[in-house]
């Protein structure tokens, strides 16, 4: 390009800079400069738009002192739209209303299809009180074009000057103009009232909005679209119980299936699982999806902290078993049935808990079921998970190592099995603990160093390093001991083991001061907790504490005697201990933790009114204690559920 259709390039960029209205919120841009290009009529208006440039930033910090010279300026450029702008934006700061509207409405005549002098009119207009006037003129922006952008452009300018209320009846103007021959203009208003209601925290409004406009949509798939956006609003709602009268109503309409998606949420958000199932079940899902839609649900239902232990459990088992009776390939199945089982583990588990000892017949169908998924699946993650599982059930729920060894010494001779990454590395964990159960351990520090090298499986290899800190506590090297522990605590704050490493340690490091007598009584017990023995372990440590409750370890060993009755699975020994500890050491910094511990434990057995005692009590009685964010958690529900 020559240097003459160059300089009338820059001549034309500059013209254009200067010779646009502005929009409401554009800014004003310096052109780049050549000083050996520049003309005389070049360089003025440069200066004028660099001082422009500065009275711009000038208006947002000192209008007054920015409309002084802007009068001055205006008086050697008259009519400039630029300059007519920042100065009708000073006046407006400075409270000239009259005067900030003037000068809009002749930019408006020179102008009149400027949104942005009209936006700039609106907020002058609004600021002054003005209201009617205001939305009336937002209006204008739609008031010839019924189309969603207009809509969405009038919304937007009332939205910034802090009315959603306006904003709202904008939108639904649009959705009562734009015409259904125009489905995705209509979706996008409708989104951004979604949008609006959740910002507002108006669940309620979504639901409705969905109920009556969402069936305008010609289109099945932009139906579909709208509903989703507003299932994941409904998500993060607040209070949602207050949707459940009308989400009762929807579900027996004719428009129940429609909307199930979003029923789905509530249900779900309110911990009402048997419905939740219910909609599931109902939902009119492709064959061939089908089952993993079930399985993906009855997850779900499994995982959801929220309501009834038992009622979540009970909704999971129909939807893994209504899965089983759709799926149509083995893997599904080896999925549903992993699934079950790992609900009827939970199942036994809680059933431990509370005292109701499951029976013999209980357990063999489980292991029957953790069986079959075996045989099914030999080659697959699923069954070696299975394997983990019934080798925890045996060893650690029902003490019976042998026969967890036997187990998993055939399994090493199965031709078909797994091999390699995450199943060998389990076999090898699985391996240790067996050998740590028996009292091996020397041959099962071993299998624990080996893993220490699997850097692909950081779950393993932190479970690994804990259990070698368990056999340093055992050989006596308890500063080594301490100082894994404490890393280990480090790298994972919050999480399960790492909390149990920062107690381990804490206790270590109390326990240096106690006579020896008490730190041989103390290593006695670590070597039946180290040896899957938690029952054994708490029954040694209750019998000191309780013999000499004025001992000063009499508190850590109470607090750690309920953390290992917790592992058995005895909940009434564990809630004994917590509260022995709260009643004889309540100067004690652990006695509010145990209070705390306690009442979660109150919970999770279906306990609510002794839950909410307890954490009454720790209020009560520790008013300076910190609570957990779980724990507040727990309180916010606990107090909804009342």
């Amino acid at each position: 390009m020559s240097r003459a259709a160059r300089r009338r390039l820059v001549g034309l960029a500059l013209a254009l800079v200067l010779a646009l209205p502005l929009a409401a919120d554009a800014q004003l841009v310096s052109p780049d400069r050549d000083p050996q290009r520049e003309t005389p009529a070049d360089e003025a208006r440069i200066r004028l738009t660099r001082e422009l440039l500065r009275l711009q930033r000038l208006t947002e910090q000192d209008p007054a002192a920015a409309r002084a010279r802007l009068v001055q300026l205006r008086a050697e450029h008259p009519d400039h739209p630029q300059l007519e702008l920042l100065l009708a934006r000073a006046d407006r700061l400075t409270g000239a209303f009259d005067e900030s509207e003037a000068i809009l409405r002749r930019l408006l005549e020179r102008y009149p299809q400027s949104s942005g002098y009209r936006s700039e009119l609106v907020t002058t207009l609004f600021r002054a009180g003005r209201l009617d006037e205001a939305r009336d003129l937002a209006r204008a922006i739609y008031r010839d074009e019924k189309r969603a952008g207009a809509y969405e452009e009038a919304a937007s300018l009332l939205l910034d000057l802090g009315r959603p209320d306006m904003a709202e009846d904008v939108y639904r103007d649009g959705l009562a103009a734009v015409p259904t021959s125009d489905p995705r203009g209509r979706l996008r208003l409708m989104r951004r009232l979604l949008e609006l209601f959740n910002l507002e925290g108006a669940p309620g409004k979504v639901l409705d909005l969905v109920a009556r406009d969402g069936e305008s949509l010609t289109d099945a798939n932009l139906r579909a679209r709208l509903v989703n956006d507003a299932a994941q609003f409904l998500r993060e709602a607040e209070q949602p119980r207050s949707l459940l009268p009308l989400a009762d109503s929807l579900a027996a309409g004719p428009s129940g299936d429609r909307l199930a998606p979003l029923l789905r949420e509530i249900y779900l958000a309110v911990g009402d699982h048997t419905r939740y199932a219910e909609q599931v079940l109902r939902a009119k899902v492709p064959g061939e999806v089908r089952a993993e839609w079930l399985l993906d649900a009855g997850i779900r239902c499994l995982e959801d902290p929220r309501g009834d232990a038992a009622r979540r459990r009970a909704a999971a088992d129909r939807l893994f078993t209504a899965g089983l009776d759709e799926a149509d390939n083995a893997l599904q199945r080896a999925r549903l049935r992993y699934q079950l089982a790992r609900l009827r583990l939970e199942e036994d588990g809680e059933r431990r808990l509370a005292g109701d000892t499951p029976s013999a017949a209980d357990v063999s169908a489980l292991r029957d079921l953790l069986a079959a998924l075996r045989r099914e699946q030999p080659g697959s993650e699923w069954a070696t998970r299975a394997l983990v599982d019934e080798l925890r059930l045996l060893r650690d729920r029902l003490g019976e190592v042998a026969a967890a060894d036997s187990l998993l010494r055939a399994w090493f001779l199965e031709p078909d099995r797994a091999r390699g990454g995450v199943s060998d590395a389990a076999l090898e964990m699985e391996l240790g603990e067996n050998l740590m159960a028996a009292g091996e351990f020397d041959a099962a520090r071993g299998h624990y160093e080996s893993l220490r090298r699997e850097d692909d499986q950081p779950e393993l290899v932190s479970l690994a390093t804990f259990r070698l800190a368990e056999l340093q506590v055992l050989a006596g090297e308890t500063a080594a001991a301490q100082d894994s522990l404490a890393a280990l605590a480090k790298a994972a704050p919050g999480a399960s083991l790492a909390n149990d490493a920062l107690d381990l340690a804490l206790l270590l490091a109390e326990s240096a001061t106690w006579p020896q007598a008490v730190q041989r009584h103390l290593a006695s017990a670590f070597a039946l907790e180290f040896r899957h023995q938690p029952a054994a372990a708490a029954k040694a440590l209750l019998g000191f504490a309780t013999e000499f409750p004025e001992d000063p370890a009499s508190a850590p060993l109470l607090y750690r005697a309920g953390q290992l009755q917790l592992r058995a699975l005895d909940g009434d020994g564990a809630m004994a201990s917590w509260l022995l500890l709260a009643d004889e050491h309540p100067d004690d910094f652990r006695a509010p933790q145990a209070l705390e511990q306690a009442a979660r434990l109150a919970f999770r057995r279906g306990r609510l009114d002794e839950s909410r005692a307890l954490l009454e009590r720790v209020m009560t009685e520790h008013p300076g204690f910190p609570l957990r964010p779980g724990m507040r958690d727990l309180q916010d529900r606990l107090r909804e559920d009342a």
